[in-house]
């Protein structure tokens, strides 16, 4: 299973000047021209937190190869195709012109070329961007949790490991990003167990899992709700 965690709270950059494109905006863009908000229930799109400059490298461990910026300041996004799969699988990357909001679309490539099995590989620094606005990022593993089922009808099962003595906050955010349910829970000496949240009362639909711990986001999952035919 891919384990992505998280646990810096989203926050964009922010020093438009000079008729510059900022970050916020160039996310905009992405979201708008290339990806679209609904693809984002299928397609993740992550953001590096600076911009390259002109004959900087983004390195590509796996195929031992760089990608040149084309520009004197652009900003650089990656999109995974296929965010449910735990394998090798394709994903694309472009950089956007911070001066007028052009951007160059690096050709998709199928492994052994870049794929996303951790996102460290290709950005030092960077950003997952939802439909909801929740977005974090982390290079450290603050423990293991996996929420099932996916999709799910009357209850969510979140397991935990690698957690001795430390208390959580679950919280559930619905498609608008509106908090619904946070629960508080003291997570058992041995490090591992299981939490599990009743969504009887919640309609069809996508929602967002957040943990929080140390007063850090550590986890972050989309999830769906089906009703029972």
């Amino acid at each position: 299973m891919k384990n992505l965690i998280f646990i810096i709270p989203f926050v964009f950059v922010s020093f438009f000047s000079n008729g510059q494109i900022t970050r916020e905006q160039a996310i905009n863009i992405m979201i708008n021209d290339v990806v679209g908000s609904d693809s984002l229930e299928f397609h993740h799109l992550y953001s590096k937190y600076d911009q390259l400059n002109l004959n900087d490298t983004l390195w590509l461990e796996y195929n031992m190869d760089s990608i040149p910026a084309p520009y004197e300041n652009n900003w650089v996004f990656f999109i995974d195709l296929m965010p449910i799969a735990n394998w090798a699988h394709p994903c694309q990357i472009y950089f956007l012109d911070i001066s007028n909001g052009d951007f160059i679309y690096y050709d998709e490539m199928w492994p052994p070329y870049p794929y996303l099995y951790n996102i460290n590989d290709f950005f030092d620094e960077w950003e997952w961007i939802t439909s909801v606005g929740i977005n974090n990022s982390t290079s450290d593993n603050q423990g293991n949790f996996i929420i099932s089922p996916n999709p799910f009808c009357n209850e969510i099962n979140i397991e935990y490991a690698n957690m001795p003595s430390k208390s959580i906050t679950i919280n559930l955010f619905n498609d608008l990003g509106e908090k619904i349910k946070t629960i508080n829970h003291l997570a058992y000496s041995s490090g591992n167990g299981k939490v599990n949240i009743d969504t009887q009362n919640l309609k069809s639909g996508v929602f967002i899992v957040q943990i929080i711990k140390d007063y850090k986001i550590v986890y972050l999952e989309k999830i769906i709700k089906k009703t029972l035919d």
